[in-house]
């Protein structure tokens, strides 16, 4: 929004002189620093939601996998959300307060807009991880322990 706000009295002043080589090739310029820009945010968010928050999956999967060695499922899932909400949430909730608080410190229309979508994929990141994520599991119990039908029938 601010480079195509800053480039309006170029545009007005050469379609006032008539030259409008001029003006193609400003928006041409223009749609690639927009297009690199909106590509770099995105990995910005990417890398920073996937590096926080992918570890809760992987910790509440670790957790329910070890706990479902001597445990029936529901008991595997209790446990497994004993021993990670904690952490979770801690974690979690200091990651969308900073980011939030950072995304509405700065006037930067970009880095506030970034921030803003960190604090929101962290906050559906943790949804997901603590409503959805245990129902997975149990469905899918068997791919996530390793076992065949047969031999889990054998226990």
């Amino acid at each position: 929004v601010g480079m195509a706000a800053g480039c309006i009295p170029v545009v007005g002043f050469n379609m006032g002189a008539g030259s409008r080589a001029r003006v193609k090739s400003l928006f041409t310029r223009l749609l690639i620093a927009e297009a690199a820009v909106g590509a770099v945010a995105l990995l910005i968010v990417e890398c920073i939601l996937m590096g926080a928050t992918i570890d809760y999956g992987i910790l509440f999967t670790n957790y329910y996998r070890e706990h479902r060695k001597n445990m029936g499922k529901q008991e595997a899932l209790a446990a497994a959300y004993r021993g990670t909400m904690p952490t979770i949430f801690t974690s979690g909730t200091i990651i969308v307060l900073v980011v939030g608080i950072v995304g509405r410190m700065f006037e930067e229309p970009t880095i506030s807009q970034i921030c803003k979508t960190i604090a929101l994929g962290a906050v559906c990141a943790i949804g997901l991880i603590v409503f959805i994520l245990p129902g997975m599991e149990a469905a899918l119990d068997r791919l996530i322990l390793g076992q065949r039908k047969e031999a889990r029938l054998k226990k």
